[in-house]
């Protein structure tokens, strides 16, 4: 199968390499099983996506670099429009040149951001045979509610990046659902969407991410614990990190001497800095910047809770490594758990700060609770290997 095969990996709507989203995370473990089934994996991104590639250690890939690095200093607006045109001249130049003839070609965009789905679809369109699987990993937000309307009553004034995320979505949920042929989502619930608008289940594959155990359950080994919790992910506003400093408050009220690990960057730094002075935190919050692989995983050894605060989100795959490495996890208590983490975690209301920094207070204080939630911990990060879920894409390819 993997002889006459040509999977082709759209990413440039990679921004910043430092850190993987969960699509990006998605797409790399995607083509690394590729490659090692003996099939020949193209990927099409511009300097940023390919530095992330490198970065985290995808070889045996076929690397097609649009000319967008050249355009790196224009304003973001316009980079973008850049990666997506780009992106679109890319693709064109490779199928005029004969690139795919003879074979059995897939092409799978890695979000729906425009840099990625809209080259998907010419792609498809230039080359009808191929089959098209769109990666739709997070439905925005309505912008009246934004990522709190869980929580918050009322309507507010939406934000200009709001706007545009939900606006500019819909064009892509159209394409998306008339013209590909599979459609990636991470949980159960977003299947919804696609099928009340037309789309057969079995056109939808739930693809929920997943973690190398083999490697990381190495790390549930007992060391001496520097830190009370842990938190792994992109500082956004959708993660609820800024609700994590003001539960964290909370927690030291009770626990003085509490400290919190902070693994990650993003947008919601300085708010979270602010409040971190406002509380007067510094001793008890610890910002650790950007870390990947074995650094990564000894903090989390180092670290008796992971916290998943998120207050909207479609999954969110970074809590699972906290899991793996024998970490019991609090979290909101939002629908999209129920399938996503049915496991390892207690659960708090959404938006009620002082109920979860109770839940950490309990696990803390509570050894038998503790030790039987890091069992339900381990044995739900068991099934997120990525030799299984990568295997269940390959088959559906």
């Amino acid at each position: 199968m993997g002889e006459n095969l040509s999977v082709n990996f759209i990413a440039n709507g990679v921004v910043g390499y430092e850190a993987l989203s969960g699509g990006d995370e998605l797409f790399i473990n995607f083509a690394k099983h590729l490659v090692r089934k003996g099939v020949e994996v193209n990927v099409f991104t511009w300097d940023h996506g390919f530095k992330m590639c490198r970065k985290n250690k995808l070889e045996g890939v076929n690397f097609f670099l649009s000319e967008a690095g050249h355009f790196e200093k224009f304003p973001s607006p316009a980079l973008y429009l850049v990666r997506t045109l780009l992106g679109i001249k890319k693709i064109r130049q490779e199928i005029k040149g004969g690139r795919f003839g003879g074979k059995k070609v897939i092409i799978y965009s890695a979000s729906d951001f425009y840099p990625d789905s809209i080259p998907g679809f010419f792609f498809k369109k230039w080359l009808p045979q191929a089959k098209w699987i769109a990666g739709f990993y997070l439905f925005a937000p309505n912008p009246l509610k934004g990522f709190r309307g869980a929580y918050k009553r009322g309507i507010s004034l939406p934000n200009l990046k709001s706007l545009i995320f939900w606006f500019s979505q819909k064009p892509i949920f159209w394409l998306v659902k008339n013209f590909s042929d599979l459609i990636c989502v991470t949980s159960e619930p977003d299947l919804t969407p696609f099928v009340k608008a037309g789309r057969k289940p079995d056109d939808i594959l739930v693809v929920k991410g997943g973690i190398d155990y083999q490697h990381l359950k190495k790390f549930q080994s007992p060391v001496k614990k520097i830190y009370e919790a842990v938190f792994v992910g992109r500082f956004h506003p959708q993660k609820g990190v800024v609700e994590m400093i003001d539960i964290w408050y909370e927690v030291v009220k009770k626990k003085p001497e509490a400290k919190l690990a902070v693994i990650g960057l993003g947008e919601m730094e300085k708010e979270m800095r602010r409040r971190i002075r406002k509380y007067r935190l510094e001793k008890n919050v610890k910002f650790l910047g950007v870390m990947i692989g074995d650094d990564r995983n000894r903090v989390l050894q180092k670290s008796k809770i992971i916290l998943h605060p998120a207050v909207y989100d479609s999954g969110g795959m970074a809590a699972a490594s906290g899991l793996a490495c024998g970490l019991p996890g609090v979290c909101f208590d939002l629908p999209v758990y129920e399938t996503y983490y049915p496991q390892g975690f207690l659960r708090a209301k959404i938006g009620n700060i002082e109920e979860f920094a109770q839940k950490i207070i309990q696990l803390l204080e509570n050894k038998s609770l503790y030790d039987d939630l890091r069992c339900q911990a381990i044995a739900e990060a068991k099934t997120w290997d990525w030799e299984n879920r990568a295997e269940m894409f390959f088959k559906k390819l």
